[in-house]
C-alpha cells in the first residue's frame, strides 16, 4: 500500500465533519445521546485512479488480494453496477483492465454483484439479474464457466470454499431462500448443481406470511463466516439473529444476537410490515432497516460485522437516503462484544467494506470539488481486550443470556 497520505485523510476527516449534518446528526447517539462514541482512525489510504475506462459509478463489492510474504496489496478488484463490469486495479490504485460488460451474453452482465477470487486464479462475479455466477481468466479476462440457479437469492458474502479430494471445490453461499426457507446454497461448479440447505432466522421465516417478503428480500442482504472447519455463521440484513450451520450434518442452531450500544439497530415489526401496510408510525421504511453489511472472521477466532443506519433525509415523494458506518467485533470464545465503532466514510446507503489481517478496508467516494474521487481507507480494528469501555457488551451469546 502506497503510505499514508496525511491530507487525503485529513480532507475526508473535515468533510465527513461537515456533510450530512441535517440527515445523520439528528440520528447520531440515539441508543445514549449522552455519551459520544469511538470513531476509528483511518491509517492509510489509497486513491483509486479512475477514467475514461475506470469509472465507479455504483459499487456494490470489492475484494482485495495481498501480495506475496506481507509485501501490501496487490490487486483490488470492484463490482459495479454503473459500468456493469469488474474493474480490475493494482495494489497501487492504477487501472489495469476491466471484465465483462454491459449486456445479455454469457461474459456480459446486467447488475454484477459480489466478486471473489479463487486459488486457481480465477475471478468469480454474480449476476443478479441474470442469475448466474460467471468465472473468469484473472489474467486474460476471459470466461471460462457460467452456472445459472434457478430461485433464492446468493447474498453480498464471499463464498466459502470446502475442499474435496480430486474434484475441484465445493463452494458455499449465504442465499435467503423463501421458497425452499433455506440460508445456504452449495455450488458445485464441476457438475453444475445447487444445493440448498440451512435454516432462515425467525423473521425471516415469517416474512412472505406477513405480506413483507420482498421487502425483507430487497434489503435482505446477508453474509456468512467460516468460523471453524464445516461450519459456518450466517448474518442477516434487517435481523440481529446469528445462526450457525454445520456443514456435514446440515444442521442449524442459534449461536446469539448483535448487540446494539449507539447504532439505532433495527425495528422488527416495521421490517415485517415493509411496503404493504400503513407504516405512520415507523418513520420511513429504509430507516426501520438499519442493516448489516459484510461480516468476516479475524484471525484470532473474532468475527467483525458492519452495519448501516440509514436515514431518509428527502422531502414528501421524494427517497434521499444517506449512512453512517458502524462496526461490531464479537469474540465466540469468551462471549463478549465490542460494539458500534463508528466508520467515518462517506454517507452513501451502500458502503462497501472488506477484511484483511483483521484490518477493515472501506471504499470511500466523495465529491471533494467538481469530480467524485474514491479512496481504498484501511481502519485497524481494536485488538482483544482493547475495546474502549463504553463499547463493551458482554453476554450476547444464547446460552449466557437469562
Amino acid at each position: 500500500m502506497k503510505p499514508l497520505r496525511s491530507l487525503a485523510i485529513a480532507l475526508c476527516a473535515f468533510l465527513l465533519a461537515s456533510c450530512g449534518e441535517q440527515g445523520m446528526e439528528a440520528e447520531r447517539g440515539k441508543g445514549d445521546p449522552d455519551r459520544d462514541w469511538q470513531v476509528l482512525s483511518a491509517v492509510d489510504s489509497i486513491l483509486i485512479n479512475e477514467g475514461e475506462h475506470a469509472y465507479i459509478g455504483d459499487p456494490f463489492n470489492m475484494v482485495l488480494v495481498q501480495g506475496a510474504r506481507g509485501a501490501g496489496l496487490d490487486e483490488i478488484w470492484v463490482s459495479d453496477f454503473f459500468s456493469k463490469s469488474l474493474l480490475h486495479f493494482d495494489g497501487d490504485g492504477e487501472f489495469v483492465k476491466r471484465v465483462g460488460s454491459p449486456g445479455p451474453g454469457p461474459a456480459e452482465f446486467d447488475m454484477p454483484r459480489f466478486v471473489f477470487r479463487t486459488e486457481d486464479q480465477q475471478v468469480v462475479a454474480d449476476d443478479f439479474r441474470q442469475r448466474s455466477l460467471k468465472w473468469f481468466d484473472a489474467e486474460t479476462g476471459e470466461l471460462n464457466t457460467t452456472l445459472r440457479y434457478d430461485t433464492g437469492m446468493i447474498g453480498i458474502s464471499v463464498p466459502l470454499a470446502v475442499e474435496r479430494e480430486r474434484e475441484q471445490p465445493l463452494y458455499v453461499f449465504f442465499l435467503l431462500d423463501a421458497e425452499t426457507q433455506t440460508s445456504l446454497a452449495a455450488v458445485d461448479p464441476e457438475r453444475g448443481t445447487v444445493e440448498r440447505f440451512g435454516e432462515l432466522t425467525e423473521r425471516h421465516r415469517e416474512a412472505p406470511a406477513r405480506n413483507a417478503i420482498w421487502f425483507t428480500s430487497f434489503f435482505g442482504a446477508g453474509a456468512l463466516v467460516e468460523l471453524e472447519p464445516k461450519t459456518v455463521l450466517t448474518v442477516f440484513g434487517g435481523d440481529e439473529t446469528l445462526l450457525v450451520h454445520d456443514l456435514e450434518a446440515r444442521t442449524s442452531r442459534h449461536l446469539g444476537t448483535v448487540p446494539v450500544r449507539f447504532r439505532r439497530g433495527v425495528d422488527g415489526e416495521c421490517v415485517l410490515r415493509g411496503h404493504h401496510e400503513d407504516l405512520s408510525d415507523c418513520g420511513s421504511p429504509f430507516e426501520a432497516y438499519s442493516s448489516m453489511w459484510g461480516a468476516w472472521a479475524l484471525n484470532d477466532g473474532r468475527v467483525a460485522i458492519a452495519h448501516l443506519d440509514t436515514v431518509d433525509v428527502g422531502g414528501p415523494g421524494r427517497t434521499l437516503l444517506q449512512a453512517q458506518s458502524f462496526v461490531t467485533i464479537l469474540d465466540p470464545s469468551t462471549d463478549e462484544a465490542c460494539v458500534d465503532l463508528e466508520v467515518p466514510v462517506g454517507e452513501e446507503a451502500r458502503a462497501i467494506f472488506t477484511v484483511q489481517d483483521n484490518d477493515l478496508y472501506a471504499l470511500d467516494r466523495r465529491l471533494p470539488g467538481t469530480h467524485t474521487e474514491s479512496w481504498l481507507l484501511q481502519f485497524e480494528l481494536p485488538a482483544r481486550g482493547d475495546c474502549p469501555a463504553e463499547h463493551r457488551v458482554d453476554g450476547w451469546l444464547a446460552d449466557a443470556n437469562p
